[in-house]
């Protein structure tokens, strides 16, 4: 069952879609300084706490510990996470960028607990 842990929220940029089936996955900020969704191995902002529609206020967390939902089955705690084609939390490959730490194992389509702390770019062990 995931947990939430406030770090900081911001509230004060606005959706730049329709982010309303978005709810707890990754998002960007875009050109123009507004929140979107996330694609594959992106560097995200943060992770969407609310549900907005375009022009409406997004709520993002971009510290803290939040739900995420997983975009594949997750055996292991404590590997890094990133986002996949739809800001949902896989596995960090080569060369993605990695948002933080997964606090709990789950299935595709669940929602886990994460702990988020962007340290950049992941290169795998040689």
């Amino acid at each position: 069952m995931a947990i939430e842990l406030p770090g900081f929220v911001d509230g004060s940029r606005l959706a730049g879609a329709d982010l309303s089936a978005k709810q707890y996955t990754f998002v960007k900020v875009d050109s123009d300084g507004d929140v979107v969704a996330c694609g594959d191995g992106e560097l995200a902002y943060g992770i969407l706490q609310n549900a907005p529609e375009q022009g409406d206020v997004a709520s993002v967390m971009v510290i803290g510990i939040s739900p995420i939902k997983l975009g594949a089955n997750q055996t292991n705690a404590g590997i890094s996470i990133s986002s996949d084609t739809n800001g949902e939390a896989v596995a960090t490959a080569d060369t993605e960028y990695c948002t933080g730490i997964l606090l709990e194992a789950g299935s595709e389509d669940e929602y886990r607990s994460m702990l988020i702390c962007p340290v950049g770019q992941y290169d795998a062990p040689a």
